[in-house]
């Protein structure tokens, strides 16, 4: 034995005990069962007595394990069996696990763990959940409600906010309700679990796998990685409840994006006033040739230059598009279809203005049969509207702000309802004989059996025409002779000053598959242009019905109506501009914005434009017989009923009538290009100009349907996100109340630095014995705890039901013995127990009184282990001083380095 330390060095104690530090767990039952005794105020000195005797008998110092401590008799030194040195002691109860620290007297907290209302921490906490609230309630509201932002959000002109700001706006408050959410349930969760851990007398505690259940919200993945909490909280309502806070707080930006944030969508209609250019007058042929652009130098062919453009315009424009109407009709037969119906009839699909596809629409249909039958004849008449050009034009106008792409400045995708009045053209053809017709057919007149076609253009020598024919009424080129078919063309001869009403005259009777032209008169005024053929008998290359002999005249002149609208619409795939005239039209046709709008049946401007028109189409080609191919088409769609009285339109062939308005449909573009927005020109042109010098602006009533950004998602499989952003506003609401009643917040113990500072002043349990290395295992996850309190000291203990929760060897870490060496009287254990056992008395005094069915070693131990300091023999198992592996594994990641 060897003593350290001189004699100066052995004066702090005069006795001391001889501890065995394994094996003392019969001791360790006997201190418990003292302590259980005085505190229930038993008299139980006798058997306490009776114990310590027992424990003093050879047979127990015959169990002392290999490690010990001895104390000699006479020294201050402890002699360590199989240790080879001897250690100093220190005056301090042998057991004083707390190393001299008694919680219950020198651990009061600072401050009461409940506080009032009117603390910043709970005002902060309402504020949070206020903003949460509010912004989720706003997110609910714009989701299901599909708000429209119009011009706020765009690339537009006047758009307050850009789509790409809307777009980060709606992600950092849709973050912010995310947040906010979060920080509040977690707030929620904590008062709650707090609330019920010092509720003794009702439940049974809180578990550990519920004050873990605040990090699935902040770590959803703590739900796989820790599994076992989520099976033993997962299924209480507290626990289902945070789950779905977890999906919900984790879906949330998502359920955002899909419904809150801006996309494009087709907005409704809405009023939008437009402004257009007028330069000109309705079908003016001087505008319009002044547009037509040829590379022939001024002086050259003055004369004739703007006439041979126009009419190479003409010929390419309408017989595209006469081409493409009979290619529409071609493809109509071949898919099964036909029809007499004219409404169900193809209408011309080949205009083009610009990019823009234009499409026409019949008006003013007629019953074939009945009209047919009325003038006891074959009568053929459609009518044919077109949209007004100008809103075309009007969109590229700076002043109406049209919709822009996203990715440039070009037009974005948008539809343009104009309330403008509509141009029109009319074909109306009636079949005669050469019988009826010889009033109007110079050669047939009797004095005028020759005919020279070289003079009928010119001013040549009409003088075997009759008496009464003045020069005057050779200029107009008509008569007053009266035919068969004065009323049907309405020819009343009741205008002697103009002759406007009177018939036309024309050269001769054209040849089988010929037509000419009545344009000989070169005086303003008359507002239609007149074309007569005739059909041809079968022979060698003609297989069809016999129509030599019949004559169609056609009168085709152009107008304005006011029971149309315009629509423009663009897109992706292109754009159009069409015409909707009837009902289609609804409230924007032009003579419900304009009550005081009137039709005009036909423009006197047009003619002009017609006559060119028609010269350029060969229709005049049958004066020389020149046999043209279009005139042999047009001469081969003539009606032939088998019955006279049911003519009606062929249903596998268009009519003549409906294939020349197809022809001269592009004249009414041209004609409303430039022209008034209104059905008259109210402007004053300059002298010999016929054009403003600067174009004016002129108004007009129209509705935009745009791709505005609107909220509310892209179909009707998002709205299913509704159930995140719903659930959260309920939420949100739900802890908003739930603060505001509270008087106060209480401490939230299930955050980490709160629960350890209470664990680590709470006394051990036995039922969490063997989770110091590895945490809690299974069942204890389910233990309940409380939150007691002694004198200003709180500390946690199971819940008083839970001392036999678990089995008691379950996770039983080892029994504990004291051994004890001879010592004199006042010596021993149990004599330097006496610090000890005077705290203890005051401890658990204070203390609920134990549940009689725990057993002297309860699952909560008092005492805990002794500072390992260099004066104080440690009291730890044996096996946890034994090198087996954990313990070594412990040495080996205590000896390394933290890289943090």
């Amino acid at each position: 034995m060897d003593c350290h330390g001189s004699a100066d060095h052995h004066t702090h104690t005069e006795t001391n005990s001889t501890l065995a530090a394994p094996e003392f767990e019969d001791e360790f039952d006997q201190i418990g069962t003292s302590l259980e005794q005085r505190h229930d105020g038993d008299s139980q000195t006798p058997r306490l007595k009776a114990r310590e005797a027992d424990t003093t008998t050879p047979d127990a110092l015959s169990s002392v394990p290999p490690y010990k401590y001895v104390t000699q008799s006479g020294t201050n030194c402890v002699h360590r069996g199989n240790s080879g040195h001897d250690r100093p002691q220190h005056e301090r109860p042998l057991f004083d696990t707390t190393g001299g620290f008694d919680p219950g007297k020198e651990c009061p907290t600072r401050r009461g763990f409940h506080t009032s209302r009117f603390t910043w921490m709970h005002a902060a906490i309402v504020f949070i959940c206020s903003v949460s609230t509010v912004l989720a309630a706003l997110f609910v509201t714009l989701a299901l409600k599909g708000q429209r932002y119009g011009n706020w959000i765009g690339n537009e002109f006047d758009s307050k906010m850009t789509i790409s700001t809307a777009i980060l706006w709606t992600s950092v408050l849709a973050k912010t309700i995310e947040l906010t959410f979060v920080t509040a349930f977690v707030t929620f969760l904590g008062q709650v679990i707090s609330r019920k851990a010092f509720m003794q007398s009702s439940g049974h505690g809180v578990t550990l796998s519920e004050m873990t259940m605040w990090r699935w919200v902040v770590q959803p993945g703590t739900l796989f990685t820790q599994s076992q909490v989520a099976r033993y909280a997962g299924f209480s309502i507290l626990g289902v409840l945070t789950l779905l806070c977890t999906v919900l707080s984790t879906l949330y930006v998502t359920a955002a994006t899909a419904l809150v944030q801006p996309i494009p969508k087709e907005s409704k209609w809405h009023s939008k006033v437009m402004t257009g250019s007028v330069s000109t007058d309705f079908a003016s042929l001087k505008h319009i040739q002044d547009t037509c652009k040829l590379p022939i130098a001024p002086g050259i062919d003055d004369t004739y230059l703007s006439t041979t453009c126009m009419q190479i315009s003409h010929a390419a424009r309408s017989m595209y598009n006469e081409q493409t109407f009979l290619a529409t009709w071609s493809g109509f037969l071949e898919s099964g279809n036909d029809t007499s119906n004219q409404e169900q009839r193809p209408a011309v699909v080949g205009l083009q203005y610009g990019n823009s596809t234009v499409v026409p629409q019949w008006i003013n249909i007629i019953n074939t049969t009945e009209v047919s039958n009325l003038h006891q004849r074959v009568v053929n008449n459609v009518t044919l509207a077109l949209p007004h050009i100008g809103v075309v034009d009007a969109i590229h106008n700076q002043r109406n702000r049209m919709p822009q792409s996203e990715s440039s400045n070009s037009i974005g995708p948008y539809s343009l309802w104009a309330s403008v009045p509509s141009p029109m053209i009319n074909v109306f053809c009636v079949h005669m004989t050469e019988t009826e017709l010889e009033p109007i057919v110079f050669s047939s007149w009797p004095q005028n059996d020759t005919f020279n076609a070289d003079d009928w253009f010119t001013s040549g020598n009409f003088t075997t025409w009759k008496t009464l024919v003045t020069s005057h009424v050779m200029d107009l080129a008509t008569t007053r002779n009266k035919t068969v078919v004065d009323d049907i063309f309405e020819w009343y001869k009741e205008d002697t000053e103009t002759m406007l009403d009177y018939p036309p005259v024309f050269p001769l009777f054209p040849k089988p598959f010929n037509t000419v032209l009545n344009h000989t008169s070169f005086s303003w005024g008359r507002s239609a242009i007149y074309v007569l053929g005739q059909g041809a008998d079968p022979d060698d290359s003609y297989k069809g019905p016999d129509l030599k002999g019949q004559y169609p005249l056609c009168r085709i002149k152009a107008g304005i109506t006011p029971d149309c609208s315009t629509i423009y619409s663009t897109s992706v795939a292109g754009s159009k501009v069409e015409v909707l005239c009837g009902d289609r039209a609804g409230e924007m046709a032009y003579v419900k914005t304009n009550t005081s709008a009137t039709t005009i049946p036909g423009h006197p401007n047009w003619r002009d434009l017609g006559a060119d028109w028609a010269s350029s189409l060969s229709l005049d080609t049958g004066i020389n017989d020149g046999y043209a191919s279009n005139n042999r088409l047009l001469m081969q769609l003539l009606l032939t009923p088998e019955d006279k009285d049911l003519v009606n339109l062929d249903p596998k062939l268009p009519s003549l009538a409906e294939v020349l308005a197809s022809l001269a449909s592009d004249t009414l573009v041209l004609a409303t290009k430039d022209a008034p927005f209104v059905e008259y020109f109210n402007y004053t042109l300059p002298p010999h100009s016929s054009s403003l010098k600067d174009p004016e602006p002129q108004w007009f009533q129209a509705k935009i349907r745009s791709q505005e950004y609107a909220s509310g998602g892209v179909d009707s499989a998002t709205k299913g996100w509704l159930v995140v952003l719903i659930s959260t506003f309920v939420i949100n609401t739900l802890m908003l109340v739930y603060f505001i009643l509270q008087p106060g917040l209480v401490t939230d113990f299930s955050q980490p630095p709160q629960l350890f500072a209470l664990a680590i002043n709470s006394p051990p349990a036995r039922v969490l014995a063997g989770s110091c290395g590895t945490g809690p295992e299974g069942k204890q996850y389910k233990v309940g705890w409380v939150i007691d309190q002694e004198g200003e000291h709180l500390f946690m203990q199971p819940y008083p039901d839970e001392n036999s929760a678990l089995p008691r060897n379950e996770y039983d870490s080892g029994s504990f013995q004291v051994s004890n060496a001879k010592a004199g009287k006042g010596s021993g254990v149990l004599a330097s127990l006496s610090p000890t056992l005077s705290r203890a008395k005051h401890s658990l005094r204070s203390r609920a009184r134990p549940s009689a069915k725990s057993s002297p070693a309860t699952s909560t131990e008092l005492l805990r282990s002794p500072s390992r300091n260099e004066s104080t023999p440690s009291l730890q198992p044996q096996y946890e001083l034994e090198e087996f592996e954990p313990r070594r594994q412990y040495s080996r990641l205590g000896q390394g380095n933290n890289v943090f």
